[in-house]
């Protein structure tokens, strides 16, 4: 009887080396959609966005959306490449669903609901939580500086501390990079639109109301704004990205990034921290007429800048803006917070971490 043939063991290898082999050597990027006219007025696309493709043998496949990030000024002249965002925290939360080659850790996300007058941050296809078909959230990421070989504490990398995480319900400010997002596209009229972000941030000030003592209060405790302040220059891939082109990510690009064995910190692009920084606090309604505004801060865990020239300036003013928006949530008076770090010296590699308490 004639056997029914198979392909050896060793021959099944062969192909599947060679198919892998064939995706793996040859992926190119397809070139990006020309920018269309963006709704509402608002910014929501970027030429610069493309998608992966990858050569099989001889057939093409569009893998999809590149999972990366271009500055929104690389298309926009004139726009910054950093930007500040105040509003209130919606969600905030480690993602489980990074994609390992753009990251060296896991980013923490931080949805932010931003207040009114900030909307320019925002695309046109920018999160609507409230349903009014107007975008009003900004996501914010920063790795969290956790491997995932790690199981406990803050993480080896330094990135981004857990003591500084903002929780919903803060409020929060925030600095860092205005980036399209390019691997969550939306179509509109045949053209892919992008989100903003704050990717990666290099500042964050998280603030809640709590109750607690300060100078002049003896032992009562009154309503109080803690900030948590947390400043810092390095966050992973994502600025190799920025910098070097999505193409990095291909080993190709404007300059390279390492993979396999490399050190996740310093082996990576940094952000420049040595720059004055300033955002508001706002602060709770005053538990009775006419009470004096008491504040005091001190250093937080693992504070690098020592210099009592670069500790924070705190400037009371009456509420305007946020501050002033409700009366039964925040006082007549908000304190301005300026951080005065330009010609500090301040490397990527420091820590700017402080507390502040103000009533």
């Amino acid at each position: 009887m004639k056997k029914q043939g198979f392909i050896r063991p060793n021959m099944w290898l062969f192909m599947i080396l060679t198919v892998a082999l064939a995706i793996l050597v040859r992926p190119t990027l397809v070139a990006g959609q020309t920018a269309g006219t963006p709704v509402s007025g608002a910014i929501g696309t970027s030429a610069l966005c493309s998608n992966f493709s990858a050569d099989l043998l001889f057939i093409s496949l569009n893998v999809g959306a590149s999972p990366g990030w271009v500055w929104v000024n690389k298309n926009n002249p004139g726009f910054p490449q950093f930007r500040s965002i105040n509003g209130r925290v919606t969600t905030s939360k480690v993602t489980h669903s990074d994609y390992p080659d753009a990251h060296d850790s896991h980013d923490h996300d931080i949805d932010v609901r931003v207040d009114l007058g900030q909307e320019d941050i925002l695309s046109d296809v920018g999160r609507d939580e409230d349903g009014d078909n107007n975008p009003d959230t900004l996501e914010l990421e920063w790795e969290a500086g956790i491997p995932t070989f790690e199981t406990s504490g803050d993480g080896s990398l330094g990135f981004f501390p857990k003591w500084a995480w903002p929780v919903e319900g803060d409020r929060v400010w925030g600095n860092g990079d205005w980036v399209f997002d390019c691997g969550h596209p939306k179509e509109i009229d045949g053209i892919n639109h992008q989100r903003t972000e704050l990717h990666p941030l290099r500042a964050v000030a998280s603030m809640r109301q709590q109750i607690r003592t300060l100078p002049g209060t003896g032992t009562t405790p009154v309503p109080v704004t803690a900030t948590d302040l947390y400043i810092h220059g390095r966050s992973g891939v994502v600025t190799d990205i920025l910098d070097c082109g999505l193409e990095v990510l291909l080993g190709t690009g404007t300059c390279t990034t390492p993979f396999g064995s490399h050190n996740p910190i310093t082996d990576h692009h940094p952000r420049p921290i040595d720059e004055d920084f300033q955002f508001d606090i706002c602060l709770p309604p005053l538990p009775f007429d006419k009470a004096p505004l008491s504040a005091f801060f001190e250093q937080g865990p693992g504070n690098t800048i020592t210099d009592p020239a670069r500790v924070p300036q705190l400037q009371p003013m009456a509420s305007t803006d946020a501050c002033a928006a409700d009366p039964t949530q925040f006082g007549p008076i908000q304190v301005r917070v300026t951080i005065p770090l330009a010609g500090s010296g301040a490397s990527p590699d420091d820590y700017y971490a402080y507390k502040i308490y103000a009533g």
